[in-house]
């Protein structure tokens, strides 16, 4: 890995992880290419738990010295990766982007600086959706007495629908500021990863209770609030 602190700039970061292929990559950078991001910021492609074989063929697909490999093999999902890279940059704005993501639009991350201040979290999409709500449909894979225990989990640790929060997929942050809300936050499995995005004491609720503007911006440079992010016609609108 080949790094700066630059303080005057945002860090892009994109994660590719096992739990997508390299096309997903170079769609990532097809598209990062064609839109450009009209505000100056250094990308960083970070790679997590990949084999040594799909890590190198990604790595080609790059052609850049300009990536991290996350050191830790556990599975802590994005929320360990992202810490670890806020603890290197940790006087930035960091945008980040789940292996998913891609730009859309031109001037993406210049509408996003154009807003961005203290105390404010922007994000991409949200959703109102509640995960104790949808504990009611039991997955098939899952036994009655798992679903059951799912619905214990949820109850005592996320809202009832509706329950506006910020999808943890794309989303501007001080470096800062996540730091200050992972802290030693420990994730080790999907149903812990669900409660950190949308809980009571989850990613969004954590900094409205600090008195944090949430916003969604949309691919038109539109500013939300959270409450209306249905007008922003992002995923999960109602």
């Amino acid at each position: 890995m080949k790094t700066n602190k630059l303080n005057n700039k945002i860090i892009v970061i994109y994660l590719s992880s096992k739990y997508s292929k390299s096309s997903d990559l170079k769609k990532f950078i097809r598209f990062y290419k064609k839109f450009k991001a009209g505000s100056k910021h250094k990308l960083l492609i970070c790679f997590k738990q990949l084999s040594k074989k799909e890590l190198t063929k990604r790595l080609r697909i790059l052609k850049t010295n300009d990536y991290f490999i996350d050191p830790i093999d556990k599975n802590d999902h994005e929320w360990g990766t992202l810490k670890r890279i806020c603890q290197i940059y940790f006087k930035n704005y960091i945008f980040f982007m789940n292996d998913f993501s891609y730009p859309i639009t031109s001037n993406w991350l210049k509408y996003f600086n154009k807003f961005k201040k203290n105390k404010m979290i922007i994000g991409c999409t949200a959703s109102k959706s509640s995960n104790f709500n949808n504990s009611f449909y039991r997955n098939f894979k899952d036994s009655y007495f798992k679903a059951f225990l799912k619905i214990i989990y949820f109850f005592f640790n996320t809202p009832k629908f509706p329950n506006p929060h910020l999808r943890f997929n794309t989303f501007l942050i001080k470096a800062k500021d996540y730091l200050e809300f992972i802290g030693n936050k420990n994730i080790s499995f999907k149903i812990q990863s669900l409660v950190l995005e949308s809980g009571y004491n989850g990613f969004t609720n954590f900094f409205k209770k600090k008195g944090y503007k949430i916003k969604i911006l949309n691919r038109f440079g539109n500013l939300f609030d959270l409450e209306n992010a249905f007008l922003s016609k992002t995923f999960a609108s109602y």
